[in-house]
């Protein structure tokens, strides 16, 4: 299916799920590029390698939605 579909089908949409105003929100208060900067030299284990296969933005965004 063309992506232009896909784009306008979702313009046309009514309203936000609970999920998306959340996640909006989100976006607007946290400063994710500050933070990934504090938080990314420590994320790192001894010769410059991360020490989880997961990227430590996603354990970030996972973590404060649980909290």
């Amino acid at each position: 299916m063309p992506n232009h579909l896909c784009r306008s089908c979702y313009a046309r949409k009514k309203r936000q799920t609970h999920r998306e105003i959340f996640l909006g929100g989100m976006e607007a208060v946290v400063p994710w590029t500050a933070l990934l900067q504090r938080i990314e030299p420590v994320t790192r284990g001894a010769g410059g390698k991360a020490t989880s296969p997961m990227p430590t933005e996603s354990k970030l965004r996972i973590y404060c939605m649980q909290n």
